[in-house]
């Protein structure tokens, strides 16, 4: 009797694993998902999906949410985005590509908010955009670059807002604009140069407004 139930047991667990597995062997294109509530949903089901997502997306849905790893690609077959999930969030490090291949941008989410240093390419390689995120929002030093890899722009953030010093250079790399800004708006003295590197003026602004213009 107890060896018939453990038999029973046994082929069981042999039959729920096997359901499992017929499950997760299921492949859908997402055109076949509908969202509800935030959930994918295979059409005419009342369950939120869980499953192997192909096509042009791929990736993985438990429960009705993206997990793991996604893979979007262009129609010429080349990687458009590669995007980490957890629960429906975006989580871990992500990338974008240009359609011939070259790494576009790429940085790190964390409970779905972009954190740390993000950074961005120009098509032939060069550095453009370097900088960081804190709950999503730019903070800190963001520097932008040409596609020759000389600096164009040095800005300052603060909780997604301009702060601070910034300055703006020309493409032969003299400076062009130094200027301030305090909670997003431009705030107190703004100097401007020339091609050249010569002084041109001084701006005053109070709270984003331009109050006076002075030059030499």
């Amino acid at each position: 009797f107890f060896h018939y139930i453990n038999s029973m047991k046994y082929l069981l667990i042999i039959s729920c694993l096997l359901f499992t597995a017929v499950g997760w062997s299921e492949d859908v294109s997402l055109n076949d998902l509908i969202v509800k509530d935030g959930l994918y949903y295979k059409k005419s089901k009342d369950l939120p999906f869980t499953g192997n997502v192909t096509g042009q997306q791929q990736g993985k849905i438990i429960q009705g949410k993206r997990d793991d790893l996604w893979i979007w690609y262009y129609d010429n077959g080349q990687f458009q985005y590669k995007w980490n999930y957890k629960y429906g969030k975006e989580e871990g490090e992500w990338k974008m590509y240009y359609e011939s291949g070259e790494l576009w941008k790429k940085g790190n989410y964390k409970d779905g908010k972009k954190y740390g240093e993000q950074l961005s390419y120009w098509e032939n390689g060069q550095l453009g955009i370097k900088g960081n995120y804190k709950d999503g929002r730019k903070d800190g030093e963001q520097l932008h670059y040409n596609e020759n890899g000389k600096l164009e722009s040095k800005w300052n953030y603060k909780d997604g807002k301009k702060e601070g010093e910034n300055i703006h250079y020309w493409k032969n790399g003299k400076l062009w604009v130094k200027e301030n800004y305090k909670d997003g708006k431009k705030e107190g003295v703004t100097l401007v140069y020339n091609k050249n590197g010569k002084f041109e003026k001084t701006k005053i602004y109070k709270a984003g407004k331009l109050i006076e213009t002075i030059t030499p």
